[in-house]
């Protein structure tokens, strides 16, 4: 079943509770969870087929691994609504591009990203993926403040478990909702957003 998550602050300790959203009407975050490797672009991209089936048009990009062999050499941004590719991290770079653990970020697939997002038009806008360049304010960070206050769009996005709680705490503080890669029915999933993106429209 979907996975329904809010997040619950405490001085102590952040964590998440798996709850049902009381104010399902006012959600208009949704992230896709799992560890690396575990699905998540492959889910996301699977659930915006199933949204575009269902009329509703998405904008924003995925994150595509690029495989050399039995190693992930880097990876692509793929323009969600015209599915145009452009390089954005490579395990090979210059000395002077900033990294990402392992991977050099490509500045030109970096700005063409936050192009994407900064002109995303559509019912739900999807960033694969957030995570500690964005939580340090890099990467997506600066796209993601700008849609958050500019609009009312729905947003979508894949996250890994372990930085789950900070993504939500510095974006989404009044609660989101959770898909488990590995655990939710993508057709479940997308059932519970068609339904969100109806009520905001």
């Amino acid at each position: 079943p979907v996975s329904l998550f809010y997040l619950i602050l405490s001085r102590a300790e952040e964590r998440l509770s798996e709850i049902t959203c009381r104010n399902a009407s006012s959600t208009r975050v949704f992230i896709v969870t799992g560890s690396a490797g575990q699905g998540k672009t492959t889910f996301v991209r699977r659930l915006v087929e199933i949204l575009k089936e269902n009329g509703v048009k998405p904008g924003g990009i995925t994150s595509e691994r690029i495989v050399d062999g039995s190693n992930t050499s880097g990876y692509d941004i793929v323009n969600v609504a015209t599915g145009e590719r452009k390089a954005f991290l490579r395990s090979e770079g210059h000395d002077g591009s900033e990294r990402i653990g392992r991977f050099y970020i490509d500045n030109e697939g970096l700005e063409a990203g936050r192009t994407i997002l900064g002109q995303a038009e559509g019912d739900i806008i999807v960033i694969d993926e957030v995570g500690r360049l964005e939580i340090a304010g890099g990467g997506w960070a600066p796209s993601l403040d700008a849609l958050l206050a500019r609009s009312q769009k729905t947003i979508l996005l894949a996250v890994r478990d372990s930085f789950a709680e900070e993504v939500i705490r510095k974006w989404s503080p009044g609660g989101v909702l959770i898909f488990k890669a590995r655990e939710t029915e993508v057709h479940e999933a997308a059932s519970t957003i068609l339904k969100q993106v109806a009520l905001r429209q």
